[in-house]
């Protein structure tokens, strides 16, 4: 007998292999068990590694058309499961050929070398803009170093991260 979570699996699965399918793409697909967050919330949340080569294109610009990919697949995978009188949301977190570790990799290095900088010139920086998980990274990165603090300046899809010397 087959338990919610292998058939959650399952039905994930084929949406994925349905959607690479249109794309005319191919990939070795890999779900982690499914994680529901506080019932209060509505939501749980299923990560998902996909292996391939021409995989490059489903990432895109920064991971932009990673986010899209993930929002439409939960969208199908909710849609599905509400057929069957699942009344919980999941949020689908995709990584493609181990994309996320090597963004973090490159956030993480971005932000060292901003810091030299700012060190150097005694001025504040602000990095480009980014997503929040993004700006998470680079916050946790450098909250525990002795010479910067960083922030948060602008708003909505211009919110960015300002690296600044600490006051004396």
């Amino acid at each position: 007998m087959k338990n919610k979570n292998d058939e959650l699996k399952n039905n994930l699965k084929e949406i994925i292999l349905d959607f690479l399918t249109q794309l005319g793409l191919d990939a070795d697909i890999e779900i982690a068990d499914p994680v529901v967050g506080d019932k209060e919330s509505g939501f749980g949340y299923v990560n998902v590694v996909l292996n391939g080569d021409n995989l490059g294109e489903l990432i895109g610009y920064r991971g932009t058309m990673l986010e899209s990919i993930q929002t439409v697949i939960s969208l199908m995978l909710t849609k599905s499961l509400a057929k069957t009188g699942e009344t919980l949301k999941y949020r689908v977190i995709i990584d493609i050929n181990d994309y996320r570790n090597k963004r973090e990799e490159y956030l993480v290095s971005h932000a060292e070398r901003a810091v030299a900088e700012v060190l150097a010139s005694g001025q504040e920086m602000e990095l480009a803009p980014m997503r929040p998980s993004e700006r998470r990274i680079i916050h946790l990165a450098l909250k525990d170093h002795d010479e910067v603090e960083t922030s948060s300046a602008g708003d909505g899809e211009n919110r960015r991260v300002v690296i600044k010397p600490k006051s004396k």
